[in-house]
């Protein structure tokens, strides 16, 4: 290849990216700044349309996290997906919301290499996840699919009718079946039971719906020797089931009421009350529906180990005059007992579904709040095309102040992407890759330029394993001879490789994905997939980069800022 036509690499969420570009001039002169140059928005926006947000749970790559997922404030209706951050985000949802709505619902999805899983949302919104669980064997997460579309021509394509069941087949045979069921715009207020086919019909709901709304809630269930299980709906109503993963060692019954405060005691929960309830076994994992009917008003439910303080979390959200059902897992203490607290006047219902030794339960733990907390880099280059099929871009420099806002510190500087424009990237294409990117090593044919950044000099043993079939694919390696087909030798590239830093893209190097994406010196020409950029900008910028701040990078049409002004997660 010749200098600067390099290959890009990867696949990762892709934010969403607003629009408002800035038209480049010609190559070499730089483009006017925006209006908005002198500082971006102040920390925290929400989380845009159509946008991906990383979630670090500190959970071990490929085991399954288990948590409450939720969506407040969002700005029209919609959906919200959680998913595995290493694959493609399957068309399902983990929770559906209203215009204005706080919504939660439990979701799982399995950790992808870095540890987090990924929060998708339809609509602009905020997002919290609290973890609550996770699962190293015992729930496997992989193959999330929707089973149950009643919408659809191949499960009816009309809606069940009330007093009916409709039998739910999975594939998956005599085990336990977790995932989401939604009810789709009801005749009629009413509630709707997943239940084992072979069993009676418990009495107990596994969610609740009004009228016309569009509202999910998590369900384990057992099926059968078929692999199917049953659905009751008290009222007509289109019906939808996502399988989000399966748990052959947990052994789910039919659900049993453990408490009803309309029964016992014949009076709603206190605002600010908390009600204890013994299971039977001590520091066992509990799986369980908690409903709220009667409330007084807004407010959230959290649940808990009643040897251990109340969290900063929620296991329910709810509105006033309506009843509103979301499943939970948590631990019993030593005594076998949890507890429930809630923030408003309401009564409520506890319905068993299993008890188990096999997930790993901790006390609820907020981790991500995007009204509050700020995990995304405090150094970001943001790279505006105008268009998919551009090749010039507009690169400037960005620094996260003290009071949360980002100031413009260099730029707007003129630059390239790959010779095939930006977007969707592979192995075989001259594409850069749309989305965010972390920056964590840097290199060069010239000397250190003064960068805090880990830095090596090239010589010609330095070279980026292209080899789909190498063990070494997409990384640096040192050698006299090349590692195979596809390498690049980063000491012959020569001046595009006066300074560069490495994408941290495909890191799980996919062989699909490509190899060899880079932030590089510019030639004056599109590259082969990069990201270039004048010398004297580069050096710049490698010396302002600090690993201490995260510095970022992100790529898009009409990008300006974007993972600023939309959150994005690294």
């Amino acid at each position: 290849m010749s200098g600067g036509v390099l290959r890009a690499w990867g696949r990762r969420p892709v934010v969403a990216l607003a629009a408002g570009l800035l038209g480049l001039a010609a190559a070499g002169v730089a483009a006017p700044a925006p209006a908005s140059a002198a500082a971006l928005p102040g920390n925290p926006p929400k989380v845009p349309a159509g946008s991906t947000v990383r979630v670090l749970t500190g959970v071990p790559a490929g085991q399954t996290v288990l948590g409450e997922f939720i969506v407040t404030a969002p700005e029209g209706d919609g959906h919200a997906v959680l998913f595995d951050c290493d694959s493609p985000r399957q068309a399902m949802s983990s929770l559906n919301f209203r215009a204005g709505q706080t919504v939660g619902n439990l979701a799982m999805a399995r950790a992808g290499s870095s540890g987090g899983v990924c929060a998708f949302t339809t609509t602009t919104a905020h997002l919290i996840f609290d973890l609550t669980a996770s699962a190293e064997r015992a729930v496997d997460a992989g193959s999330p699919a929707r089973v149950l579309d009643t919408r659809l021509p191949g499960d009816g394509a009309a809606p069940i009718s009330g007093g009916s069941v409709v039998v739910v087949r999975t594939g998956r045979a005599a085990t336990t079946v977790l995932g989401n069921l939604t009810a789709v715009r009801a005749a009629n207020g009413g509630f709707a039971t997943a239940y084992p086919c072979d069993g009676p019909r418990p009495l107990a709901s596994s969610l609740n719906f009004l009228a016309g709304e569009v509202i999910a809630n998590f369900a384990a269930v057992r099926t059968n020797a078929a692999g199917e299980f049953c659905i009751y709906t008290s009222s007509t109503s289109h019906l939808l089931f996502d399988l989000t993963g399966t748990a052959p060692g947990i052994v789910v019954a039919a659900p049993v009421r453990r408490l009803d405060t309309r029964v016992d005691p014949g009076a709603p929960m206190a605002a600010g009350s908390v009600r204890r309830l013994n299971l039977g076994v001590s520091g066992a994992k509990a799986l369980l529906n908690l409903t709220v009917t009667g409330a007084a008003g807004a407010g959230h439910l959290t649940a808990y180990p009643c040897d251990q303080p109340r969290p900063t979390a929620s296991a329910l959200q709810f509105a006033g005059g309506r009843s509103q059902a979301n499943y939970a897992v948590l631990a019993s203490d030593a005594a076998a007992d949890i507890c429930v607290y809630t923030t408003t006047q309401a009564h409520l219902i506890i319905d068993l579904t299993a008890l188990t030794a096999d997930l790993a339960a901790v006390l609820p733990a907020r981790k991500l709040e995007s009204s509050k907390d700020w995990t995304g880099p405090n150094q970001l280059v943001t790279v505006t095309v105008a268009a998919n099929a551009a090749t010039a871009a507009v690169i400037s420099a960005w620094q996260r102040q003290p009071d949360g806002r980002f100031a413009q510190v260099r730029g707007p500087m003129a630059g390239f992407v790959g010779e095939q424009g930006s977007g969707v990237a592979d192995a075989y294409s001259a594409r850069t890759p749309q989305g965010p990117w972390t920056l964590s090593q840097a290199f060069g044919n010239l000397a250190n330029p003064g960068t805090r950044m880990p830095y090596f000099k090239a010589d010609s043993w330095d070279w980026w394993d292209g080899d789909q079939n190498s063990p070494t694919y997409n990384t640096h390696v040192r050698s006299q001879a090349s590692p195979g087909v596809g390498s690049e030798n980063l000491h012959w590239i020569g001046q595009p490789y006066n300074y560069a830093v490495a994408l941290d893209y495909n890191v799980e190097r996919n062989r699909e994905a490509g190899s060899a994406f880079f932030f590089h010196v510019s030639n004056g020409e599109p590259t082969g997939g990069c990201i270039s950029v004048g010398q004297a900008d580069m050096e710049w910028m490698l010396r302002w980069m600090d690993p201490a701040q995260r510095p970022g990078i992100n790529t898009g049409v009409g990008a300006w800022g974007s993972l600023i002004a939309q959150r994005a997660n690294f």
